[in-house]
């Protein structure tokens, strides 16, 4: 005999010692106006494990009482099967009908509906700046030490054809005041 338990009351099935199992796929009939029907598999439906049985002995009517109190609770129950690990599990009690023939006896019929695992969380990994980890760049273009006279119109004029493209150096170079060059200063003149 298979030892069961919902939650923690002890369960012992029907006379035949039999678990119904029900694990249905929904599938979809598609009617193609002047072609033949297409199906579709829509995946698994709600999974179920039933039995009926008979509640014996003095405990037997406080057996019924505690899963009429889970049914209505709507609690998740785990369900042991013996050494069935296939049919264990996290469940609900959907339906359970009792009826108290007498003080040591009831006859019930459950069905239970299978409460799914969550599904796996994704592990997010941080997302780094490439930037962060990495030194910048080196500049592009050519390097360049100021001497005394020089400006940035006069340097983008000679080396990058015209004098209207100063910004162009003072951006690579982040000057704020095309103004005041320093002397013996390096700069990127941008290729």
């Amino acid at each position: 005999m298979t030892e069961v338990f919902l939650g923690n009351v002890p369960i012992k099935p029907g006379p035949r010692r039999q678990i119904n199992l029900s694990a249905p796929r929904a599938i979809a009939k598609i009617d193609i106006p002047g072609g033949k029907p297409q199906y579709q598999d829509m995946g698994s439906e709600e999974s179920t494990v039933s039995w009926s049985g008979v509640f014996k002995g003095d405990g037997a009517y406080h057996q019924a009482v505690a899963l009429e109190k889970m049914k209505e609770a709507g609690q998740i129950v785990p369900l042991q099967v013996g050494r069935f690990s296939e049919i264990s599990g996290s469940v609900r009690i959907k339906l359970f009908d009792w009826e108290l023939v007498r003080g040591d006896r009831v006859n019930y019929k459950i069905e239970l509906v299978v409460v799914p695992p969550a599904p796996p969380q994704p592990r997010v990994m941080p997302v780094q700046d490439p930037a962060a980890d990495s030194p910048p760049p080196p500049p592009a273009g050519k390097t360049y030490t100021v001497k005394q006279g020089d400006t940035l119109w006069a340097l983008a004029a000679k080396h990058l054809g015209n004098g209207a493209k100063w910004q162009q150096i003072a951006s690579a170079n982040k000057i704020t005041d095309p103004r005041k060059l320093q002397i013996g200063r390096q700069i990127i003149i941008p290729g």
